[in-house]
Order: structure tokens, then sequence, then C-alpha cells
């Protein structure tokens, strides 16, 4: 085998190391007529691999007739595969290929000398530069320390995703912690809002019992209970509302003559305007009574009261009145 032919040899078995995927074409050649020798149309598994090409390559030099061989390269074997390089290799000068008889190391790695090691070597970086490697085996050492680097950079990488994964999870616990804190948080407010509104209405409802009971009282103070009470009958409606002493003065007002209304009242016309008030109560049944007794309770608060309420019947009087212009002019 020549030098040349070992040293591609060469490059196929570190393809093979490498997991490099090829394919080839050998052809050898006789002056003009060409015989092929292995061929991806004809057998597609069994053209690739270095031991492939050294056999098919003893098989061609044991013709003395043959003057060169050829090797067309392929990436893969499908039909339309495209060439990735082509080498020709002349017959001249042959040599068996060395084989390895023992384990033993030899000086200059199984080479006679120093300079057939160098040679070998410059051989092998042109093979390597035919096959579109620069910088030849140099450029090979620097691609795998590049390579070594590179995976270094990803099995970090790798390190750094796995610890972010496992953050990511802490987090997602964490956040499902909140969540659920959140609800009883929410679930705890509820609940104080409603003890808040029961508190805020059973005490609406204490502060209206003892605002009323207030009125009363100041009323029967004022001896204008006593005197609605014989007037109106409402002795029995009023024990509800008073508590024993209210109800008491109420009751002892009520046996005191409507004398002391009466002495209030010594204007003529304003007894005038009472004893109207009190022939119009002497026509209303018991449910419009509880209502005009309503209305007192309420004025008798204050003048502010009063005055209110009368403000507003003036209004609802005066909108009563035009109203009723309104229809009669239409």
């Amino acid at each position: 085998m020549t030098e040349e032919l070992e040293e591609y040899y060469n490059t196929l078995v570190f393809k093979d190391n490498a997991q490099t995927r090829y394919f080839f074409d050998i052809t050898a050649k006789m002056g003009d007529m060409a015989y092929p020798i292995i061929s991806i149309l004809q057998n597609r598994k069994n053209a690739t691999g270095a031991e492939t090409f050294k056999n098919a390559i003893e098989q061609i030099l044991k013709n003395k007739k043959f003057t060169s061989v050829s090797v067309t390269e392929y990436n893969n074997c499908c039909d339309d595969a495209e060439a990735i390089s082509r080498v020709e290799f002349e017959l001249k000068k042959t040599k068996k290929m060395a084989k390895r008889k023992s384990n033993t190391p030899q000086p200059f790695g199984g080479f006679g000398n120093l300079g057939e090691a160098n040679s070998f070597l410059e051989g092998f970086g042109k093979s390597l530069g035919m096959l579109g490697v620069e910088g030849g085996l140099s450029g090979i050492i620097k691609s795998s320390a590049a390579m070594i680097a590179q995976q270094d950079k990803l099995e970090g990488a790798l390190g750094q995703i796995s610890e972010l994964k496992i953050d990511k999870k802490d987090l997602e616990n964490e956040v499902k912690r909140l969540k659920e804190k959140n609800e009883e948080l929410r679930d705890e407010l509820k609940k104080a809002e409603y003890k808040l509104w029961d508190a805020e209405r059973d005490s609406k409802n204490k502060i209206e019992n003892l605002q009323n009971k207030l009125t009363l009282g100041s009323l029967a103070s004022t001896g204008i209970i006593g005197a609605l009470t014989k007037k109106f009958r409402l002795d029995e409606k009023l024990a509800g509302f008073l508590d024993e002493d209210t109800a008491a003065a109420a009751t002892d007002t009520a046996h005191s003559d409507l004398s002391s209304v009466n002495l209030q009242a010594s204007n003529p016309e304003t007894a005038q305007t009472i004893a109207e008030i009190n022939n119009y109560l002497n026509t209303l049944d018991k449910s419009r009574i509880d209502l005009i007794y309503a209305i007192c309770q309420y004025c008798s608060q204050s003048d502010n009261e009063l005055k209110q309420v009368y403000r507003f019947t003036q209004k609802a009087y005066q909108q009563n009145t035009t109203n009723l212009n309104s229809e009669s002019n239409g």
C-alpha cells in the first residue's frame, strides 16, 4: 500500500472513532478502463468503514495490472447523494500494511525512525486538508480542545438549569402556601365583617329604643304625654314604651286637669286652634291617631325637628296646590 493510501486509511480510522457518518465509491483503473470495486448504488450498507476500505485496497493491489484507484466520498448513501471529496491514488509504489504483532511499545510510534514518523504526520495533515479539516493535526487538537470547553460550559449550564428548576419548585410551593393563607384571611375578614354588621345593627336598635324612651320621658315631663294619654286613651300603648318611673310620671300628669294645657293657651286664637286640632283628632281612627302621635313624638325633640316637619308640610301643600291648578286649567 502506498503512503498516500495508508494516510487516507488513517483518516477513515479517525472518522470511525469519531463516529462520523460517511460512504464511498472505490474504483480501480487499468489504463482508460475503470472497474467499480465498491459502490453505494450496489451495496449501500458495506460502502463505509476503514476496514472495508483496507480490504478493498488489498484486493486491488493483488492485481498488478491496476495503475490507480479513485475514492469518491459522500455524506449519505441516498441515490441523490452529493460527493464531498474525490481522491485518486497512483499504485506505482506499493507497500504492505504493517500488522500489529504485539502490544509492546515501539520507538517512534511503530515507525522505523523519527523521519518516518514526521513524514507520516505531514502526510496525515495533508489528507486532513483534502477532507476539509483546516490546520491539519493541530487544527484537530484545537477543535477537540474547543469541544471539551464547550462540553464543560454545557455541563455548567445544565447544572444551573437544574438549580433553577429546584428554585422554581420552591417558589411555586411558596406561592401556593401564600394563596391558601390569603383565602384563610379572606374568610376571617368576612366573619369579622358579619360580626361588625350584627354589632352595628344591635347597637342601632338599642340606640333607637333608648331615644324612644328618652323622648317619651321628655314628653311626659312636660305634661304633653299626660294630656295626650287622657285625650287619646293611649295608656296601654305608652305602657309598652316607658319604664315604670316614666309611665308613673305620665299617668300622674294624665290625671292632672287639662287646665295646665289650657293655661298655656290663654290666648283665644291659640285656644281656638287647639280646639280645631282636638276636633280633627276625634274624627280619626286608631291607625291615624298612631300616625299623628308619631309625628308629635318626633316634633317634640326640639324646635329644629318641628320646623323641619313644618317646611316639609308647607312644600307638599304648595306642590299639591300647583298640581290642582294645573289640572283645572287643563
